[in-house]
């Protein structure tokens, strides 16, 4: 571009052009330098509010209390559970763990786990997880979740029971196998009348052959959010022991009181 310019120009107007280009290039130069800032700015204005450092508590926002996440008072609103619960489902008692009833509390936590991207929460829940497993010295060697539906996780852009499978996997160790997958596109549970849950599901939960070799033998906590009927627990069970599963350890982090 600048040569096909110079065969059009005397010296003196080449001259006033190169200094223009110059200052040009030079002001091109600070406003990418502070759109780099700028840049830099809202990416840790974004992490502050996704991650905050402040010391508040999840629920009201109030002081927390320490090495906590919620506040002495929000605290005692919620009662945690260690011990193991089971639903008995077509001759067969299926048993697993939930943290918490499913309360006002826990739904406004939910609710901005799964919908406000409140990763904080995740956190939450996942320290509460890791207290039931090692309360009940639960052994596993890897980590599967209930997959989300596909318009769950185009809403959420993300599946909530993957980001507590991963965070999980940052505090023991163990690898997550996505080996469960929804073969239709089935409506999430909650919008599904509970008489009409296990029709619903039928057929949807498959499990993927490719990881076969990662599921054989091995014993497995399988992760949800929430629990309600049980059918998408049984089902997601069915195909982990139908391809080999030793042994499979359901955590949840709240249960109806269905």
């Amino acid at each position: 571009m600048g040569k096909r310019i110079n065969k059009y120009l005397d010296k003196e107007s080449l001259k006033k052009y190169n200094n223009n280009d110059n200052r040009l290039k030079e002001v091109i130069k600070v406003k990418v330098k502070f759109l780099g800032y700028l840049l830099r700015y809202l990416i840790n204005c974004s992490l502050s509010i996704v991650f905050p450092k402040g010391s508040f508590c999840l629920l009201c926002k109030e002081e927390r209390l320490q090495d906590y996440y919620l506040c002495y008072e929000c605290k005692n609103k919620i009662k945690l559970n260690k011990e193991s619960f089971y639903i008995e489902i077509k001759e067969m008692k299926l048993v697993y763990y939930s943290t918490a009833y499913y309360s006002h509390e826990i739904r406004d936590l939910l609710m901005r786990f799964k919908y406000k991207r409140d990763f904080n929460v995740a956190r939450f829940f996942v320290s509460n997880i890791m207290e039931v497993i090692d309360y009940n010295k639960i052994d596993f060697d890897i980590i599967c979740y209930v997959p989300a539906s596909k318009d769950g996780k185009k809403i959420r852009g993300y599946d909530q029971s993957e980001i507590l499978a991963c965070i999980i996997k940052e505090k023991s160790g163990m690898p997550v196998v996505k080996c469960l997958k929804r073969d239709i596109n089935t409506r999430e549970q909650k919008t599904v009348r509970v008489e009409d849950r296990w029709e619903n599901l039928k057929s949807t939960f498959k499990f993927d052959i490719r990881y076969l070799k990662e599921v054989k033998n091995k014993k497995i906590i399988l992760i949800d959010d929430v629990v309600t009927t049980g059918s998408t627990l049984y089902f997601c069970y069915k195909e982990l022991k139908n391809n080999g599963a030793k042994e499979i350890n359901i955590l949840t982090v709240a249960k109806s009181r269905l």
